[in-house]
């Protein structure tokens, strides 16, 4: 089926006029009056007449070219145009699809783009809006974008503007705690830890050689620290696990002689750990009958 042009005229193929005697002998003589050539157009309940108005003339074979006007065009789908001349040849016809001149311009010719204006995104028209009316966003260029690489699907920056890169450290530093829950091992996530849990007093100094925050403490800070070291209990210094292994030769050790159990067995003093069951450590006690005996221990 021949596509036609809206509104064009168009010279169309009919064909082949066969001799109405013995239907094989091609007729080539046949005049522009026959007995009726008319248009069917789509939908129309009547016909154009041609008869007598198009030209028509004999190629070869028995196949004429007949001349269609603007007019003749003007309605889009199906149109039928119809030849009838009894006496001389059998009845002929040709079918066509009249179609909008963008389509035809750019699926015939070539000459054009096909329309394909998106009057919907998943069936809202709204969506189309709203994409209408951010297409100017996508047309503006990104500066630094210089290519795209296929191998990666990446765009490849070349270098970034002072205020795109402003506006990417602005959007990363003011980005929520909560934007990073579940994201461990990031930079966001380290952060939200560290927040509430830096001591108080002003971090002067890194000591790279150390790998240390060197800082200088507030006095309330410092007080607050030596109070959690004597108020310490036993049990829960013996159970943690920092520092040097649990020993009697410590300061701990120390303590633990003046507060916790200790017991003289066979020479040797035992200082017992918080349980007063499993033993810290031990002394040998040298005893001498000239030394006087320890009757009162008072802190002076």
């Amino acid at each position: 089926m021949q596509f036609l042009k809206q509104n064009t005229a168009a010279t169309v193929l009919i064909g082949p006029a066969m001799d109405s005697s013995d239907a094989v002998t091609p007729e080539t003589g046949l005049s522009t009056s026959v007995d009726e050539l008319v248009l069917y157009k789509h939908d129309s309940t009547s016909v154009s007449n041609l008869n007598g108005v198009a030209t028509m003339t004999h190629i070869a074979g028995g196949m004429y070219t007949v001349e269609l006007a603007s007019t003749d065009t003007n309605t889009l789908g199906r149109a039928t145009l119809y030849l009838r001349d009894n006496d001389v040849c059998l009845p002929m016809w040709r079918e066509f699809t009249v179609v909008p001149a963008n389509s035809y311009d750019s699926l015939i010719g070539g000459t054009t783009w096909l329309d394909v204006d998106a009057v919907a995104v998943s069936g809202s028209t709204t969506a189309a809006d709203a994409v209408e009316a951010n297409i100017g966003n996508l047309d503006s260029s990104i500066s630094g974008c210089s290519t795209f690489d296929p191998s990666t699907d990446q765009v490849v920056l070349a270098s970034l503007s002072t205020t795109l890169s402003g506006q990417i450290a602005d959007n990363v530093w003011d980005s929520h705690s909560s934007d990073h829950a579940g994201s461990t091992d990031t930079c966001g996530w380290l952060i939200d830890q560290l927040t509430g849990k830096v001591p108080a007093g002003t971090i002067s100094d890194f000591d790279e050689s150390t790998n240390t925050v060197v800082s200088s403490m507030s006095t309330l800070t410092i007080t607050q620290i030596a109070d959690i070291t004597l108020r310490r209990n036993s049990t829960t210094l013996e159970g943690s696990t920092d520092g040097d292994t649990l020993s009697f030769r410590s300061l701990y050790g120390a303590i633990a002689k003046l507060t916790n159990m200790c017991e003289s067995t066979g020479g040797t003093l035992k200082i017992y750990k918080a349980n007063d069951t499993d033993t810290l450590g031990s002394q040998t006690i040298t005893a001498s009958s000239d030394a006087d005996p320890i009757t009162k221990l008072d802190t002076v």
